[in-house]
């Protein structure tokens, strides 16, 4: 990627995420993005189809760590960093993780966390046959929902634990919820 492409898209997302932090999600429009970005509508279309596809792109850094605690080595210290920048900005995080935008991101941890499992466990010699009680897609919708629920819970100030205690929480029963389902 060139870097005047790296700096157009850079200007997005920092749009965006001021926008999203300051906004209604529904509210916000790609012309205000643009806008705010200083582009043109058009230059913004040629890198997002929409403010969902900006959205899911800045945060799927932390997809991707919530998706991996589905392995069974999974990088437990990776998870504690991501869950020591989600608590540094809960604030912002008690945004993202609730309503409209933490739906969206709910269902895309799913499709991730579906394709791991798959890749994890359908690429097993040791295992024949048919595999799962149920189809990974309900194993992976819960386990999404499970995760979603525990940082909504832990940014909402329900309960307190540390990044570590709660990085090890997730691996925990992300494998635990993946080891039932497996017939």
């Amino acid at each position: 990627m060139s870097r005047q492409i790296e700096r157009t898209r850079a200007a997005i997302i920092g749009a965006f995420s001021e926008l999203v932090f300051t906004n209604n999600y529904e509210n916000i429009k790609m012309s205000d993005i643009a806008r705010d970005a200083n582009v043109g509508r058009s230059t913004l279309y040629q890198h997002y189809r929409d403010k969902d596809a900006i959205l899911l792109e800045s945060m799927d850094w932390i997809l991707v760590g919530l998706a991996a605690c589905i392995k069974a080595q999974g990088p437990a210290d990776e998870t504690r960093q991501l869950l020591e920048h989600i608590w540094a900005h809960r604030d912002k995080a008690r945004r993202i993780l609730f309503g409209t935008t933490g739906d969206k991101l709910q269902r895309v941890l799913s499709a991730k966390l579906e394709q791991k499992l798959t890749e994890n466990f359908l690429g097993n010699e040791d295992v024949a046959g048919d595999i799962w009680r149920v189809s990974p897609v309900f194993i992976a919708n819960q386990i999404a929902a499970c995760q979603l629920s525990t940082l909504r819970s832990w940014v909402g100030g329900e309960a307190p634990a540390s990044a570590p205690a709660l990085s090890l929480h997730l691996h925990e029963t992300t494998r635990a919820l993946a080891d039932a389902a497996l017939a």
